[in-house]
């Protein structure tokens, strides 16, 4: 058997990927029974693909270290908050627009030609 190149290996490798992954994406897409996302992630068969390996590793990792599971929660529930706080300015405007609204002299002045 002769040498074969890596790089042309490589990028056959990953024509052939991109062809397969394209293919199956088109197969979802033009699949008339079922709905599917634009990520694809709800049709039966992408559903459950990590399903069977959901606590994979916590269990090794937990009998080495017993604090993990309690770290990684409350980093979730920092996160979470996070991300709740950093709609605060959002709600806020959103807030001001209803007073306005709710104050029908604002909107008669506002829409009134002086």
């Amino acid at each position: 058997m002769g040498d074969v190149p890596f790089e042309a290996l490589m990028r056959l490798l990953r024509v052939k990927a991109s062809s397969y992954i394209n293919e199956f994406v088109e197969k979802l897409k033009n699949d008339s029974n079922k709905f599917v996302p634009v990520d694809g992630n709800v049709h039966p068969i992408t559903v459950s693909a990590l399903e069977d390996d959901e606590d994979g590793l916590l269990p090794v990792i937990n009998e080495q270290n017993t604090q993990i599971l309690s770290f990684y929660h409350s980093e979730i529930e920092q996160y979470i908050n996070h991300y709740m706080r950093s709609w605060n300015p959002c709600v806020s405007t959103l807030q001001g627009v209803q007073r306005v609204i709710d104050d029908k002299n604002t909107i008669k002045n506002m829409l009134t030609v002086s």
